[in-house]
């Protein structure tokens, strides 16, 4: 009997060590670890996430060098990876232009300027066209914002509402009351001007694939 009394003691006391142990980090408090709103952990977590200079959420406050630490750093440049993907998907050809290194650097510092505001990435880059024109190592390629802007274009275009165009029927039945006509543009439709052949210049740096066949059907016999 006191053998089992003295292995069921050992066993809860080293049940004690392990919560001792694992309860609380060995450089905070309890009091240290009092969680704030959820609300606010998630506003800390993405801004820290977004900002590469942003220190560490305090839930997840760690030593320099630390294991917490190190594992947000993979978080960040996997978060940051993951988007660079996304802007290399809009723009392919202005990738091609500038090359993969130039564009992934450009892509960071876009991405820290203008991060995400919704989950949904399907419009993330719509201001990249600005950004490309007012971004100093590039200003001497005056063509690339256009060219930018014209593969979003396409995007937006591709991802438009499908609405049937007017036949011509159509057309000519409203052209008998022209004067209460309104005509809607086609959502898909939208305006690149530019002073460079931008069109030119897609069709040239795009790859065998879908980007050029796509562009060669639906958009080359209609630009003007």
């Amino acid at each position: 009997m006191g053998q089992r009394r003295a292995g069921l003691g050992g066993s809860v006391r080293r049940g004690e060590a392990r919560r001792r142990r694992y309860r609380w980090p060995p450089h905070q408090s309890r009091r240290d670890m009092i969680m704030p709103p959820f609300a606010d952990l998630q506003r800390d977590f993405a801004g820290a996430v977004l900002d590469r200079e942003a220190a560490v959420p305090a839930p997840l406050s760690c030593k320099a060098g630390g294991v917490q630490c190190r594992r947000f750093g993979v978080y960040r440049n996997n978060v940051y990876a993951s988007l660079i993907e996304v802007l290399t998907g809009r723009f392919p050809v202005f990738a091609r232009l500038v090359g993969d290194e130039f564009f992934r650097a450009m892509a960071r510092v876009y991405i820290e300027r203008e991060p995400p505001r919704s989950a949904v990435l399907l419009r993330y880059g719509v201001g990249f066209p600005e950004f490309v024109a007012g971004f100093g190592p590039a200003a001497s390629v005056t063509y690339l914002a256009d060219v930018a802007a014209l593969e979003w274009a396409w995007h937006a275009a591709y991802h438009a509402p499908d609405v049937t165009p007017l036949s011509l029927p159509e057309l000519a039945r409203a052209a008998e009351r022209a004067e209460d006509a309104v005509l809607r543009l086609h959502p898909s439709l939208a305006g690149v001007p530019s002073p460079h052949p931008v069109v030119s210049i897609f069709e040239l740096n795009a790859q065998e694939g879908e980007v050029r066949r796509g562009w060669s059907r639906a958009a080359r016999t209609r630009w003007w």
